[in-house]
């Protein structure tokens, strides 16, 4: 597992591990599904992906701790409901319920042996409607790329992959004007891994996790989360709102600017430390030559809000993704 001298995972290391444990929990989904599937097994294979998590310890973002925490909580859920299921019914309670009983004791024999079950199956559902979905885009060029998502999505992780040529646009979509209460919920984007960008202009918001860029290539970000760490790009600005101490490494030529305020429906509690940029490849004092603030006049909020708007009002055509990516990416 590769770190840096804090013991902080490195971001390839990072994204190996959420491409692992996703894999991993397909596959135990799957175990759980299959008939007579031996739960002992699975069970195994839940205490394996724990501890393969825990090997990360402390390097690991605190968010990306408690994510991967509460999925596997949620499989140790289930894996109790089909436990639950795979117990033959016990004939103690029906012997007993032959007994004399007092008549205010009668109606509880019921309660007594339905009860824990009935519990478990009714939660069950609302565990496995509660794990953060992955959703990924890969593959897209010269297009205006936005996540399609199924209604009820919820919170989401989102891995970009091979994009080229593209504007992003990963902001929440405006709220449904729809009074039907299945279709007022609106997904919410918690984590973003980003991998082998090239001329994109991506456009998120700010993020109650993680993002985890690599391999980005003439590039503008605008992006805000928990946790920033960008690995092997060159050539691409961020406008960044973030709680913690933005990491860089393997990277060169990248700028660093706030995001616009203009763009924020509401101001983070927390001051952004966009401007302490942490290089792990630079141990030596002062400024890294990897990296530079961008001067207040290089921001280019107001192309941005118009950009905003021009999205939020249905842009949807080459042409104009063509000529604000020229216009944004100026050499």
């Amino acid at each position: 597992m590769a770190t840096n001298e804090q013991g902080v995972v490195s971001t390839t290391a990072s994204a190996d591990l959420h491409t692992h444990f996703h894999a991993q929990k397909q596959d135990i989904l799957q175990a759980c599904e299959t008939p007579g599937a031996s739960l002992s097994h699975i069970a195994r294979l839940i205490q394996d992906l724990r501890k393969l998590v825990d090997s990360y310890g402390e390097g690991l973002p605190k968010y990306d701790r408690g994510r991967y925490t509460e999925e596997l909580n949620g499989l140790d859920t289930k894996l109790s409901t089909l436990r639950t299921k795979d117990k033959p019914k016990s004939r103690f309670a029906f012997a007993k319920s032959k007994r004399p009983l007092p008549a205010k004791a009668t109606p509880q024999s019921p309660t007594v042996v339905a009860g824990p079950s009935t519990d478990r199956e009714e939660t069950s559902p609302n565990v496995e409607r509660s794990p953060i979905n992955t959703h990924t885009i890969e593959g897209r060029s010269s297009a205006l790329v936005r996540p399609e998502l199924a209604p009820g999505t919820g919170t989401y992780t989102l891995s970009l992959s091979s994009v080229s040529h593209c504007l992003i646009d990963l902001r929440p979509c405006k709220s449904p004007s729809s009074t039907d209460p299945s279709q007022s919920a609106l997904p919410v984007l918690t984590t973003l891994h980003a991998k082998k960008l090239t001329r994109c202009v991506l456009l998120a918001p700010v993020l109650p996790g993680s993002a985890m860029l690599s391999d980005l290539d003439n590039c503008l970000v605008v992006v805000g989360a928990q946790q920033f760490r960008m690995h092997s790009s060159t050539k691409t600005k961020v406008l960044l709102n973030v709680a913690s101490l933005p990491v860089i490494e393997h990277s060169q030529n990248l700028t660093f600017g706030p995001y616009p305020d203009l763009l924020l429906p509401q101001t983070p509690d927390y001051v952004s430390k966009h401007t302490e940029v942490q290089d792990f490849d630079w141990v030596r004092g002062g400024q890294s030559p990897n990296w530079s603030l961008l001067a207040k006049d290089d921001v280019p909020e107001d192309l941005l809000v118009q950009l905003s708007e021009q999205l939020d009002g249905g842009m949807d055509d080459r042409p104009s993704v063509d000529i604000w990516i020229d216009c944004l990416l100026v050499q």
